[in-house]
């Protein structure tokens, strides 16, 4: 009874930490970087029905997704915290969905702690709890729709509740016909092996599914503006699987992130993971859990495709949904490990060593603390200018910086008294003449374009002062006067 309470502890304790640490990088209202300014400021800008319609800026994105956005927004407007409402939501509905999904797939709770531990302490999903962006959505929706398939049998009314669904999904997820598609050949492969038909509803959901993907497609998809552009950034990007000499190196790359940046846990952790993935895949063949293979292996094999078609590209935050996926396939085979080759001296060696993982991922958590981030953060360096300025300010923003700064300063973040001088390929305004005074706002990496150059130098500025945010944005101040104060990192 003992072990059993204290088992129930460590998975109620694993709840607890995963909402503390995505409270945390919640209530730390990270500001939003150029990906999510761009759909902010449309859904700040645009009615309901106009967000039906391509987005300003090259933005895409599912249309339920931005419909609910929307809908916080209107609920809080002017604040960050509402754009990451949504996500939150879906990350702490997941959870509990996985928790059951280990539950009834696995009989050790110590293979569902493990499962469990690869979510909770994951700083990429961590993160992703509180992007204004779709990506923990789709992590949702496909754990949904396992948790459907799992109890199949044991739900009434399955057909109808896939249905509804999918017809909701195809609206919110870009990353539902990959799962679509899953679901049919899981059934199609049940209804074989268990030797019984799919009927008229496998039929009828599949053609309502057809006909809302169909409108999907031709209303929101087919033509779409963007689309040249996408693709041209994804390639650059090498997000698409290639079809010549260079195929194997790009499939050793991509499967390198997904166990060294999707699971970022460092280099020991992420080996020992991969060397699960890769065991749970031949254990999976060799026992003929072909029913789990087409849930965990085919999305994979299916994105891929598409990726080598350069109909969806395959990058860290598009292929987030695949972590559940993933979990299982090393679940599976450290259940293997720990019971059955449990008879074995060796065995309970390996399962004793792998069960240390929970533990060593939290202790990365604990140096590596959240607030996480993976992108720009220029909210914090316009709190600091607006405290600095002075009459004849203004605010020159750099390529990729421009549409960040815009929607803090139709938010009114920014001090209405900036004159902000937008450059980058979607902004464009000129440098008043009043101008004393300049806050250059760029990217640390990027090399000061010539433009910038020759404005500094037509007003003989120089500069005096320079700070950096979390994610590598840098503020610099030009003016008139003696040279440069030292560069300060700011957090």
């Amino acid at each position: 009874m003992n072990r059993y309470l204290t088992q129930r502890f460590v998975l109620y304790a694993l709840f607890i930490i995963a909402i503390v640490l995505a409270g945390i990088q919640f209530l730390s209202d990270r500001g939003v970087w150029l990906d999510e300014a761009v759909l902010t400021l449309n859904l700040i800008h645009r009615n309901t029905v106009g967000l039906f319609r391509p987005l300003d800026y090259n933005g895409v994105a599912p249309v339920l997704f931005l419909l609910i956005q929307k809908a916080f927004i209107s609920l809080v407007p002017k604040s960050d915290y509402a754009l990451k409402v949504f996500p939150l939501i879906c990350y702490l509905a997941f959870l509990p969905l996985f928790a059951r999904i280990l539950s009834r797939l696995f009989k050790s709770i110590y293979s569902i702690i493990l499962g469990l531990s690869l979510v909770v302490f994951n700083q990429t999903i961590i993160y992703y709890s509180s992007e204004a962006k779709q990506y923990i959505v789709d992590l949702l929706v496909i754990t949904i729709f396992y948790y459907l398939l799992i109890q199949e049998k044991a739900l009434k009314g399955f057909y109808y509740k896939l249905l509804v669904l999918g017809l909701i999904c195809i609206y919110l997820s870009n990353i539902t016909p990959i799962i679509l598609l899953t679901v049919d050949v899981y059934l199609f492969y049940k209804s074989r092996s268990e030797n019984r038909p799919l009927g008229r509803h496998f039929i009828i959901t599949n053609l309502c599914w057809g006909v809302f993907f169909a409108l999907y497609y031709f209303v929101f998809i087919y033509s779409h503006p963007t689309q040249h552009k996408m693709v041209g950034y994804w390639s650059n990007a090498g997000a698409f699987m290639p079809f010549d000499s260079s195929f194997w190196g790009w499939i050793a790359g991509r499967f390198h992130g997904i166990f060294y940046f999707l699971f970022y846990f460092g280099q020991l952790i992420g080996s020992c993971i991969m060397a699960l993935f890769g065991l749970g895949v031949i254990l999976l063949v060799r026992y003929r859990r072909y029913d789990l293979m087409i849930l965990t292996l085919l999305p994979v094999c299916v994105h891929l495709a598409l990726s080598g078609l350069k109909l969806y590209p395959f990058e860290t935050r598009l292929y987030l949904y695949l972590t559940p996926g993933l979990v299982i396939t090393c679940v599976f085979s450290y259940e293997f490990l720990t019971t059955g080759l449990s008879h074995l001296r060796f065995g309970k060696v390996i399962g004793f060593i792998f069960l240390l993982l929970p533990a060593l991922m939290a202790r990365v958590v604990l140096i590596h603390q959240p607030p996480y981030t993976q992108h720009d953060d220029i909210k914090r360096g316009i709190e600091t200018i607006n405290k600095k300025f002075e009459k004849g300010d203004a605010l020159y923003t750099g390529n990729l910086t421009g549409l960040p700064v815009k929607y803090y300063k139709d938010l009114g973040v920014i001090d209405g008294r900036f004159d902000v001088i937008y450059k980058d390929s979607l902004l464009n305004t000129s440098c008043p003449n009043a101008v004393k005074r300049l806050w250059v706002l760029t990217y640390s990496v990027e090399d000061q374009p010539q433009e910038l150059s020759e404005l500094l130098k037509s007003r003989q500025l120089i500069k005096k002062d320079s700070f950096e945010t979390r994610g590598g944005v840098r503020f610099s101040l030009f003016s008139q006067g003696n040279a440069l104060v030292q560069k300060k990192q700011l957090r």
